[in-house]
């Protein structure tokens, strides 16, 4: 069985929010402890996880920070809460600490993010990519979209 993840992550400052949508997922997300972090660190430590662990070492520790994130509302640019993170999937705070300062890591996350980009002809926010059903390409486009435009999009998506 193949499970699909849609991931937003922002590259940013921290921006204050106030997210009064209705939340209808089950798991619950704290709405009012929620901020912006940039997530260059957070990325580091997965590439240091999938390069000295392994992938199931980083899946896991990206499900702990979606935990810390969305549910509890931490701020997962921080070492202290990326050390935690480490710590709780078998990596000892001290390699966690280091692997998010290292700039090996962080290049490369850097330059994986514009090759992904270029890849899927990304250049602009926001920007979305719905899997199809049928397996082929995913559907991308850029920009606020009107809503029959969207609908369209997902409608194409669905078509086997």
């Amino acid at each position: 069985m193949t499970t699909n993840h849609f991931f937003f992550f922002f590259l940013t400052s921290p921006i204050p929010t106030n997210n009064a949508h209705n939340n209808t997922t089950t798991t619950p997300i704290n709405q009012n402890k929620r901020n912006i972090y940039p997530t260059k660190k957070a990325h580091a430590l997965m590439e240091y996880a999938k390069q000295e662990k392994s992938n199931d070492v980083a899946n896991q520790m990206m499900e702990e920070m979606f935990h810390r994130y969305f549910e509890k509302g931490d701020n997962i640019n921080s070492e202290g809460v990326l050390a935690e993170i480490a710590n709780k999937v078998g990596i000892d705070e001290a390699s966690a600490k280091e692997a998010v300062q290292d700039d090996k890591y962080l290049y490369e996350v850097n330059e994986k993010d514009k090759l992904y980009k270029q890849q899927m002809r990304i250049s602009g926010v926001p920007f979305f990519m719905i899997d199809r059903k049928d397996g082929q390409r995913p559907i991308g486009f850029s920009g606020a979209q009107p809503i029959d435009i969207m609908a369209e999009q997902l409608e194409e998506a669905t078509e086997e």
